[in-house]
């Protein structure tokens, strides 16, 4: 009865999802890209049929207002108040050791500055966010003049 109880305890464990591990890098490209390295359990599979340990990326958003930094050189702490956006990249192919996704520029204010973390997620939860991204943003075009301007001496 024992060894009855103890493979089925084994079973379940196998065939529990774990949590997939986060990321290691995540950097942001320009304000149109973002780039990470994959997490270890970007190809990680579990049980019988094989699933995914990993299935997604999600990238949360703040302010950088919102966020508070620390140490030298300052980074970023993850706030605890709730992200002002998050994007869902799934899981894009790597290339060339990284994988990058659009960060949807049209969303993101001119002018403003953000930060942002990026978590795995699978069956099993989410991983611990990433180190966050040094504040990023874009300025506002320039406008265009409505009439020319002559200057006379």
């Amino acid at each position: 009865m024992r060894r009855l109880i103890l493979l089925v305890v084994v079973a379940v464990m196998m065939a529990w999802p774990a949590r997939a591990f986060g990321q290691t890098t995540f950097v942001i490209t320009d304000t149109s890209r973002a780039t990470w390295t994959p997490s270890a359990d970007n190809n990680t599979s579990f049980g019988t049929p094989a699933v995914p340990v990993l299935t997604n990326y999600r990238a949360d958003l703040w302010l950088k207002t919102a966020v508070v930094f620390t140490g030298t050189p300052p980074a970023p702490v993850l706030p605890t108040t709730p992200p002002i956006f998050t994007f869902d990249w799934g899981k894009p192919a790597v290339v060339a050791g990284a994988q990058t996704s659009p960060m949807l520029k049209p969303l993101l204010q001119p002018n403003t500055e953000y930060v942002m973390f990026l978590r795995a997620e699978g069956p099993g939860g989410v991983s611990p966010a990433s180190a966050g991204t040094v504040p990023f943003g874009f300025p506002a075009a320039p406008r265009t003049v409505a009439s020319p301007v002559t200057f006379t001496p």
